[in-house]
Formats: structure tokens, C-alpha cells, sequence
């Protein structure tokens, strides 16, 4: 009886230790990926503005023809380009790994977390560059 009962905890033991995943992990990884999509979804609505602003500065390169006007018009453009083309990439690779740990998946989110950040400075510098150099 004793012998079963300890393989029984034995077994249950193995289990528990197996298994990856705990509730304490599980609600950092949801607090994580909230976080990472919150600053994905604070910047995502600015985005019709950097593309507005990004064909405006290439009307502008345009119309400045060959002038230090226009190489400032067309280093703003590419800026706004940039974060536009930045942002529609970090969508596209976006996608929590299935079948990976509870930490591969933590690490994961971490480093989608700086790399959105980094590109929400990016598009807001953009942004402002925009706009205060619109003639």
C-alpha cells in the first residue's frame, strides 16, 4: 500500500515538475502581451498620419527640385517611409511562438516589447519631424 501510494505522489511529482507552465507565468505572459499590443495599439492609429505626411514630403521633394530644400524633404520622407514600412513589418512578424516554454515565450514578448517601443519613438519622432518642418 505504502509503495503505491508513494509512486502515486512520485508520478504526480514528475508531472508537476514537467510541465512548464504555472499560473504565475501565465498571467506575467498575459500582462506582457497586453502591454506589447497596448503600445501597438497607441501607436497603429497615428499610422494614416505618417503616410499622409510621407506623400506630402514627397510632393514637396519634388516640387523643391534640386535644392537644400528639397535633400531636407526627401530625408523626412524617408523617415516617415520608414516608420511606416517598420511598422507593417513588426505586424507581419508579430506571432507569440505556440508550442515553446512558458520563459521562451516570455523572452519572446520582452524583446517584442523594445522592439515596438523603439519603433513607437521612431514613428512619433517622425512625426514631430513632419511637422515642424512643414513649409
Amino acid at each position: 500500500m505504502q509503495v503505491k501510494l508513494f509512486s502515486a505522489w512520485a508520478v504526480g511529482l514528475i508531472l508537476v515538475a514537467c510541465n512548464p507552465s504555472s499560473p504565475q507565468k501565465n498571467t506575467q505572459i498575459a500582462e506582457l502581451e497586453k502591454e506589447v499590443l497596448a503600445i501597438h495599439d497607441e501607436v497603429m492609429p497615428r499610422m494614416g498620419q505618417v503616410v499622409m505626411l510621407a506623400d506630402k514630403f514627397d510632393s514637396l521633394t519634388q516640387a523643391a527640385g534640386n535644392t537644400n530644400d528639397s535633400l531636407t524633404y526627401a530625408n523626412i520622407a524617408q523617415q516617415l517611409h520608414k516608420a511606416d514600412k517598420d511598422m507593417m513589418h513588426w505586424m507581419r512578424a508579430y506571432k507569440i511562438p505556440e508550442q515553446a516554454t512558458d520563459s521562451a515565450v516570455l523572452s519572446y514578448l520582452n524583446h517584442q516589447k523594445t522592439l515596438v517601443d523603439s519603433l513607437r519613438v521612431h514613428i512619433y519622432q517622425a512625426i514631430k519631424n513632419g511637422q515642424i518642418t512643414t513649409p
